[in-house]
């Protein structure tokens, strides 16, 4: 609770903040033109980024492999272009961020991580007419199907 109060609260009072402190060096203008370009240099940036993971997902695709890139690395390009597309310095700073393809990497195996982590810890229940004892863990990680 308290991330989200920070996150829908706390940042948006900060970068106005940021936004009217800026405003006082370039003026009104000039901040509005701030706000615009990083949108749409942001915005452009997000999707050719986006393409360039499709095309790569695809190379791999056509090769017989299974892309590298995945789902996460496109979920962060679309938080980094949403957050370009909001007006604000930090979310514009966190966009950027986020577009660069080491830091995203390495965000990407972070997240990986921590889901594997998760995933391990996670026990499944059977209730009513099972015939497993609720404290028995059943592993159901999918396995390599055998060629056929």
């Amino acid at each position: 609770m308290a991330k989200l109060l920070a996150f829908f609260v706390i940042v948006p009072a900060l970068e106005l903040w940021l936004l009217l402190y800026f405003a006082r060096f370039v003026g009104i203008a000039g901040t509005i033109f701030l706000i615009i370009a990083t949108g749409i240099v942001g915005g452009a940036l997000a999707r050719q980024q986006g393409w360039n993971l499709i095309r790569q997902a695809r190379r791999e695709l056509e090769a017989g492999r299974i892309p590298k890139a995945g789902l996460l690395e496109a979920a962060i390009i679309l938080v980094a272009g949403a957050f370009l597309l909001t007006p604000g310095i930090l979310t514009d700073l966190a966009g950027f961020f986020f577009l660069m393809p080491r830091i995203r990497r390495r965000l990407v195996e972070r997240l990986e991580l921590r889901l594997r982590n998760n995933k391990t810890r996670q026990n499944v229940m059977f209730h009513n007419n099972s015939r497993f004892e609720e404290s028995e863990t059943i592993d159901i990680t999918p396995t390599k199907r055998e060629e056929e």
